[in-house]
């Protein structure tokens, strides 16, 4: 996973948050871009619900009736490629989309099979990966509070 983090800038580039938000300051101004955390929305959902309705001008007593439903939760398990990848992007391909539905069930459950694997997310090492990227996170966060002149304090190792 660490080479991977490595060789592949997307991984560090998607928590470039001050790189991703300058344009939208810079085209709309900072008093109509609002920053909020995933962390914060988990403890405290009924607070920044307020606090973004309020931003908003709307009524900020306003309470969704799902408030405690979460969509997209991670599961146990990750999915990972395996090998280069080919069979995944064949898979995943306008043709295979086409002859897979001429395929028999065994076949194609075969060939997902050697094509990704399911992995328990307890068993995947992340600790040489986040050392790795912790100093890089730790200029991205400094960077996103100078821009944002507020302290995202969830974030500090």
């Amino acid at each position: 996973m660490l080479k991977a983090v490595k060789e592949d800038p997307d991984y560090r580039d998607t928590s470039h948050y001050a790189m991703q938000l300058r344009p939208y300051i810079a085209l709309f101004g900072r008093d109509r871009v609002k920053a909020l955390t995933l962390e914060r929305l988990g403890k405290e959902p009924e607070a920044v619900m307020r606090d973004i309705y309020g931003w908003l001008g709307v009524d900020a007593a306003f309470v969704p009736p799902n408030m405690d439903e979460r969509a997209n939760v991670t599961g146990e398990e990750s999915t990972q490629v395996r090998g280069l990848g080919l069979l995944h992007r064949i898979r995943h391909s306008s043709a295979w989309g086409v002859a897979s539905r001429f395929a028999p069930p065994q076949l194609r459950r075969f060939a997902r099979g050697l094509a990704v694997k399911h992995v328990p997310r307890h068993e995947v090492p992340t600790e040489d990966v986040k050392a790795y990227l912790s100093p890089f996170q730790a200029d991205e966060t400094r960077a996103l509070e100078e821009l944002l002149g507020q302290s995202f304090a969830d974030w500090q190792l």
